[in-house]
């Protein structure tokens, strides 16, 4: 029961690209006495002085943009901690008038900042916030074998998640209006979840709120189609998918009206470790700039 113990829980500063051989008077790049063979050697490492030094010249630099994503989050252990809860307000307590919301869909804001090394490969950062749609229940209790007590409930489940990752993308098109990449991201995310039990009349005895706090890795693969509207301004539209299992949530202190205590791993009604998982897939829409 949520209300009993274990319950809850190269630049030219000049602006023109350096010649970078030169010929003298009278004399020829190329000693036809090299032979076949080093004449080709040099070819080879001419190529790569010259080809590498122009590629990065192409390159952007800094690249930054946000984007706001909606999607489907994957909530299983908790949305069957809610319908537990309240299949279990039913049977115990004599609930009636009684509703439940699961949590079912995500929003995320996205920032990512990054390098253009190479035309079309970018390596840097994305961080965001995720929070996910409220979970709810909701009656009234005619029957509290605790106290005695009748009235009115609402209880919430509210939970967040900011990941903070590195990566990279690969971009097709470079330089033209519509270009496509692929990207993957890997890091580490928090998570904070609040369980609000607001109980006007003292069906449960209690009125409080129960935090809780998780961590663990994730990894973000996307998708995106970019038009570019001018030299350094872009919008993008994107799909990811995201991976982020918050394998346990503990609370950051004790909460002696729920029997918690710090650090004590949130379980369920079945007596398992509560599992957070914010794994969803997502569609996006982006400002892009570079620099």
């Amino acid at each position: 029961m949520p209300f009993e113990q274990n319950s809850f829980h190269l630049f030219d500063p000049c602006g023109e690209r350096y010649r970078l051989f030169a010929r003298r008077p009278g004399k020829e790049m190329l000693d036809p006495s090299v032979g076949a063979g080093g004449a080709i050697k040099i070819f080879l490492l001419l190529s790569v002085v010259l080809f590498l030094p122009l590629s990065v010249l192409d390159a952007q630099g800094f690249q930054a943009g946000v984007w706001q994503a909606y999607g489907l989050v994957n909530m299983t252990d908790l949305n069957r901690y809610i319908v537990d809860s309240f299949n279990n307000l039913e049977a115990s307590y004599g609930m009636t008038d009684g509703s439940l919301s699961e949590i079912t869909t995500a929003s995320i804001v996205g920032l990512d900042a990054g390098y253009e090394f190479y035309p079309g490969l970018v390596i840097g950062a994305r961080i965001g916030q995720m929070r996910v749609s409220e979970g709810r229940l909701a009656g009234t209790i005619n029957n509290n074998p605790s106290t005695g007590q009748t009235g009115p409930f609402v209880i919430t489940f509210n939970s967040s998640l900011v990941p903070y990752m590195v990566g990279g993308q690969l971009r097709l098109g470079q330089g033209t209006r519509f270009s496509f990449s692929g990207a993957v991201y890997f890091g580490y995310a928090v998570s904070t979840a609040d369980f609000n039990y607001s109980d006007s009349l003292g069906a449960f005895g209690i009125g409080s709120n129960v935090p809780l706090q998780g961590s663990g890795v994730c990894d973000d693969v996307s998708g995106e189609l970019r038009y570019r509207i001018s030299a350094n301004v872009a919008l993008g539209a994107s799909l990811h998918l995201m991976t982020a299992r918050i394998s346990s949530v503990s609370p950051a202190s004790d909460i002696p009206e729920a029997n918690l205590s710090s650090g004590e791993l949130f379980r369920d009604q079945r007596n398992s470790v509560l599992v957070l998982d914010y794994s969803n897939v997502a569609a996006a829409l982006g400002l892009y700039f570079s620099f």
